[in-house]
């Protein structure tokens, strides 16, 4: 059935255009059907293309005999044809594979190369050859002529064919149907009025610009739909006044011929820019799909990373905590405080690098922010050396801290300053094997200078260049004396830049390395000391009633062993479910609420607890949960808690959060709601 729809396509085309576009006795001068030819046989397996080609060519034939032309004519120019149409499909599948795309630009370029310098030159040769032998016709002219017209017709028709796939024929509908789409499509008509109101077509030129401007709007399948009415009305009227003219044959010749070379310019400007704004906008479609998917796995591995910090700070809460008090138990052996003390550093350890995996996740995510206050920065290099200094003396290092004058108190984000400071102080400590490592504090008007210089390996000139990329260090082998995620750096580089400042590294191999960075730091005023009372040690031993929220009951034992000592009393509970249970039935002075749990999560326990439990609806709840992503502190905060505390637990900073929190909870009325 297809194979008969083809052949009758193809006579009704043969017919058409020897009825309506030949002049004079002349051959048409635009043929339109060997483009049905060549696009049917693209779009079938080359097994039926055979048949293909003998029900055009019988269509064709029987045209041209309805037409007028001898019956050995017919066929044999029926048979160049073919022969034109089968040279075009094999090339054209050859160099651009079965699945051919006219608005590729490569694709639109091969057929028409193709189409034009292989495909209608033979056929050409074949056709003037026949017609010669039948008509006497002069080979060059009757050559040329076939060449031009045949060369149109695949131009004009062959890509109309092939991009009217039936998806493309929805979205040229579409497009069409709006505003844009359907007022493109009015100009080109109004163009093609004008020019046509004429009988040379001095306003042709209009035609162009219209077909262009419809190209940007109803992509290749619209333009080349557009290219080939515009040709055939162009075509038809031309024919149409050179007859009611009676123009004399070399006239009307010469009229035929420029129209044909303006249409095959306009159609070698319209559906090459057609087709660069199809790869364009495929393009933009490809981006805007790996941007999606781009988010995607920054959404997945956002998850990923969060439910593996909570999965892995879990276990380390009862690692680090347990070792922890039992680091404080007297009269331990002391084989047993080393095994203990290796405990306790693993562990910290451990959490060092699942903090820095989730920082630089943070930073990629753009989720840090900085939270300048007034600092003291030469206070803030002591602390960071008191904090590796066990560590150095272990090594028989010597720490030492240098300043030109006192800096003063400056505005900058101490936490982070202090990381970063960290960071390369620690670095500085684990590749120097012996003498010193010596910070260096400079304040130069509202920039802040800190140097880390030691005297170990160094760091070769080659390399220094990507030793603030993530995950890159100096020895990758497996052999390497020492270990890391080679994040540290990556993670200081970050910070650095956010607060504004930059960062860079010194020194020769084997002769030590400095690593510096500078931030702004405009002076500010010192910070009003805190009030006594807020100290921990103000807080009234047993004073706090506190209920305990945590499926693990490991988490729930060590946070007792914490408290209980220090004389608070403690409740329970296993689940939210429990947990709300017990606020309905007791007043508490601090809740602690776990985030992850079966059945009714901390989220839902809180928001219960606030809408439902009279004695404890203004209770301070503190999150404590493995949960540390802000995304997720926030989420606690929306659902009513008051505070964050991260797991693994710090138990100075547990008992300081009880007792500020427990001092709020007594001194708010009973009904407030608690700060």
């Amino acid at each position: 059935m297809k194979l008969l729809a083809v052949g009758l396509a193809v006579f009704a085309m043969a017919l058409a255009s020897m009825t309506y576009t030949r002049f004079g006795g002349r051959i048409a001068c635009l043929w339109l059907a060997n483009s049905i030819t060549v696009a049917a046989m693209l779009r079938s397996p080359p097994r039926r293309w055979v048949w293909l080609l003998l029900v055009t060519t019988l269509g064709n034939a029987a045209a041209k005999v309805v037409a007028g032309s001898q019956v050995p004519l017919s066929f044999g120019t029926s048979f160049a044809s073919s022969l034109e149409a089968l040279i075009c499909a094999a090339l054209t599948l050859r160099w651009c594979g079965p699945a051919i795309d006219i608005s590729r630009p490569r694709h639109l370029a091969i057929f028409s190369a193709v189409g034009v310098l292989l495909a209608t030159p033979v056929s050409a040769i074949a056709g003037s050859a026949i017609i010669w032998v039948a008509r006497g016709t002069p080979v060059l002219e009757g050559l040329a002529s076939w060449w031009r017209i045949d060369a149109l017709g695949l131009l004009i028709g062959g890509p109309m064919l092939l991009a009217l796939t039936p998806e493309a024929m929805r979205e040229l509908w579409g497009s069409v149907r709006t505003g844009r789409g359907a007022l493109s499509a009015g100009l080109l008509a109004l163009a093609l009025v004008l020019t046509c109101s004429h009988t040379r077509y001095p306003l042709a030129f209009l035609v162009p610009p219209a077909l262009i401007l419809l190209a940007f709007e109803l992509n290749v399948a619209g333009a080349a739909v557009a290219l080939a009415i515009s040709a055939l009305v162009m075509v038809g009227y031309q024919l149409a006044r050179i007859r009611e003219e009676a123009a004399p044959p070399w006239d009307a010749a010469d009229r035929l011929f420029l129209l044909q070379v303006f249409l095959a310019v306009m159609t070698a400007m319209v559906l090459p820019v057609a087709t660069a704004l199809a790869s364009r906008r495929r393009l933009e479609s490809q981006l805007r799909e790996a941007l999606s998917e781009a988010q995607a796995a920054s959404v997945a591995k956002g998850d990923f990373l969060a439910n593996m910090s909570h999965e892995i700070r879990t276990p380390l809460t009862a690692i680090i905590g347990f070792s922890g008090l039992l680091e404080s138990t007297p009269d331990l052996p002391a084989q047993a405080e080393l095994y203990v003390e290796r405990i306790s550093r693993s562990g910290r350890a451990l959490l060092s690098i699942v903090n820095d995996i989730l920082d630089f996740s943070r930073m990629e995510a753009g989720q840090v922010t900085l939270a300048p206050r007034a600092i003291d920065p030469e206070i803030l290099a002591r602390e960071t050396l008191d904090l590796v200094a066990e560590q150095a003396a272990a090594k028989g290092l010597d720490l030492r801290l240098e300043t030109s004058g006192r800096p003063g108190f400056v505005e900058a984000d101490g936490e982070r300053l202090q990381q970063v400071l960290l960071n390369l102080v620690t670095n500085a400590v684990k590749f120097t094997p012996r003498g010193s490592v010596t910070v260096r504090l400079e304040r130069d008007g509202e920039r802040l200078r800190l140097a880390v210089t030691d005297t170990g390996v160094g760091v070769p000139q080659a390399v220094r260049q990507r030793l603030f990329e993530r995950f890159w260090q100096v020895d990758n082998s497996s052999t390497r004396l020492h270990g890391g995620t080679g994040l540290g750096l990556a993670i200081c580089k970050s910070l650095v830049e956010l607060m504004g400042g930059e960062i860079g590294v010194e020194g020769r191999e084997g002769e030590g390395s400095t690593f510096w960075f500078v931030v702004p730091a405009p002076a500010a005023q010192p910070a009003p000391a805190p009030d006594e009372a807020e100290d921990i040690d103000g807080l009234e031993v047993g004073s706090a009633h506190i209920l305990v929220v945590d499926d693990v009951a490991a988490n729930r034992e060590l946070v007792r062993a914490m408290l209980a000592a220090l004389g608070h009393s403690l409740v329970e509970a296993e689940g939210g479910a429990e947990a709300v249970e017990a606020a309905a039935r007791e007043r508490f002075d601090v809740i602690l609420m776990d985030m992850q749990m079966p059945g009714m999560d901390g989220l839902a326990a809180t928001r219960a607890i606030r809408s439902a439990s009279p004695l404890n609806a203004a209770t301070p709840i503190l999150a404590l949960s493995a949960n540390v992503l802000p995304a997720q502190v926030a989420h606690c905060l929306e659902a009513g808690m008051d505070d964050h505390l991260a797991k693994p637990i710090a138990p100075l900073e547990l008992l300081q959060k009880i007792a500020q929190w427990s001092r709020a909870r007594s001194s708010a009325a009973p009904s407030g709601q608690a700060a």
